[in-house]
């Protein structure tokens, strides 16, 4: 079968706009979750996560900055809930995703990156592979 089309977009997600999020077969969420979870909140940033997976029809691809890790102030403050240790950080993110609708969840590792935008220091960023499970 193959792939017959591909369309890569940039969205702006907001819980006003949810409902305008496009329907899509493979979502690339990637270090998102942790500037919702910083800027709006667990609650609200839990919120996001459900519904754009709500209109995920196969997979996301989904990755988050791991605060243990980080040599910004800013992350360590706001992402410490998510744990204190890079171990502690996977398992409450497996938690968190395991809880989508009809979700299986495989991690699929972590690497560091170079933050560009204060040209210092490195983060790491967990990554997963989230599926739909047919009921």
């Amino acid at each position: 079968m193959g792939i017959r089309s591909i369309q890569m977009r940039r969205e702006c997600v907001l819980t006003e706009n949810l409902d305008q999020f496009p329907e899509t077969d493979v979502l690339l969420l990637l270090s998102v979750y942790h500037q919702w979870f910083m800027h709006l909140g667990p609650e609200k940033a839990g919120e996001l996560l459900a519904g754009v997976w709500a209109r995920t029809r196969d997979c996301m691809f989904f990755s988050c900055a791991e605060a243990s890790s980080s040599h910004r102030s800013d992350y360590i403050k706001a992402l410490k809930p998510l744990g204190e240790t890079g171990e502690a950080v996977r398992e409450t993110l497996e938690f968190l995703l395991n809880g989508l609708e009809v979700a299986q969840v495989s991690y699929l590792g972590s690497a560091s990156f170079l933050d560009y935008s204060q040209k210092i220091g490195k983060d790491n960023r967990m990554f997963f592979k989230v599926s739909r499970m047919t009921p």
